[in-house]
């Protein structure tokens, strides 16, 4: 935990006994209990030990959220519904989390559209379950059996469909990234693939990371492996949480309102129509993802080619002066345009850049 802390990381699952070591050390708990469980709703007993738990910990300064369940099928729906609000009656200042499954698990029906299907199973959700936050997992990084690395092809496709969901529901999301190699067939993320993972999320509106698989065995091959830090993935998870700290109250005060693709565009992406206030004048991969804010508009662009990196050049409609965040300082940074109007900027492979107008 000490180290979750110096990683920053500002909230780690773990179960009752961590409390008082977690407020010590100034970092927030998702509480683990084996009455956090849907089938608590079934029995009395149970809901009466659950409100037990709940009135113990529900004023602890390290508490942070309740860990419900991960990835619930719709017949577990009602019963999560029924937890959940079990638990915001008794405690209405901490959300209860439940992690959805990615597109590629769930059902689909004959002659249906898979992304309909996926999209009717999160609005069911949401609408059953009236969660704080949605949370969902897509793991994109594989390799053959001959170590050869392939990508998933419907990563934009599920993240749409997410956005699309919270959108409607009114609720933040979160993206579970992949920071592992738990099966065969996955492949280790390198630097620029975790940032890909990041702020791919963010451009889409995506308000929480949080990475799979933080603290395990060494035959998981995650970021911690029988106690020992995996340096290829925890160093830039580190400068990756240093950066979410910095942007973090800058995209909290955002609303997306749109998402778009430079060409070639991904299965799941949308072209930049020509009436949108920023054209992007260079080639590349990239991604586009446009903000309201209270006080204007805002945009990000990431680089979606994590293999290099790019010299990013755009307009904005009657803009000579724009603003960029600048990460390292969290403060915005005036950026001019050059004798064509054009606004120059390097990305690094899979990076991305806030600006404001």
């Amino acid at each position: 935990m000490i180290n979750a802390k110096n990683e920053n990381f500002n909230l780690v699952p773990a179960w009752i006994e961590a409390l008082d070591f977690a407020e010590k050390h100034g970092i927030k708990v998702m509480l683990e209990h084996g009455l956090l469980h849907p089938e608590t709703a079934y029995s009395k007993e149970k809901l009466e030990q659950l409100d037990e738990l709940i009135d113990k910990v529900k004023d602890h300064p390290a508490l942070g959220a309740y860990y419900v369940y991960d990835e619930p099928q719709p017949t577990h729906f009602h019963a999560v519904a029924a937890l959940v609000d079990r638990i915001r009656k008794r405690d209405p200042n901490h959300l209860s989390f439940v992690n959805m499954l990615p597109i590629y698990a769930v059902e689909g029906k004959r002659g249906t559209d898979p992304g309909r299907t996926y999209l009717d199973f999160l609005c069911q959700y949401i609408e059953t379950v009236k969660p704080d936050l949605l949370s969902y997992d897509y793991y994109n990084f594989f390799q053959k059996d001959d170590g050869k690395p392939y990508d998933l092809e419907n990563y934009f496709v599920n993240i749409s469909i997410v956005r699309e969901a919270a959108l409607k529901g009114n609720i933040p999301f979160l993206n579970i990234i992949q920071a592992s190699k738990f099966l065969p067939n996955f492949r280790e993320p390198n630097q620029a693939e975790l940032r890909w993972q990041v702020y791919t999320t963010l451009a889409y509106g995506g308000r929480g990371i949080s990475y799979f698989l933080y603290w395990g065995p060494k035959s998981y091959m995650g970021i911690y492996r029988d106690g020992k830090p995996t340096e290829s993935l925890l160093t830039p998870i580190v400068q990756l949480n240093k950066e979410l700290k910095s942007l973090g109250p800058e995209l909290m005060k955002l609303k997306s309102t749109s998402i778009f693709h430079t060409s070639p565009i991904p299965t799941g992406g949308t072209a930049i129509p020509s009436s949108e206030p920023v054209s992007i004048e260079s080639k590349g991969e990239l991604v586009l993802g446009l903000f309201d804010s209270e006080i204007g508009k805002a945009f990000m662009v990431v680089n979606r080619d994590y293999h290099s990196n790019q010299l990013l050049t755009f307009k904005v409609k009657n803009k000579s002066e724009i603003e960029r965040f600048d990460r390292d300082d969290s403060s915005w940074k005036k950026l001019r345009s050059d004798n064509l109007g054009c606004f120059n900027i390097d990305l690094k492979a899979g990076d991305g850049q806030l600006f404001r107008y």
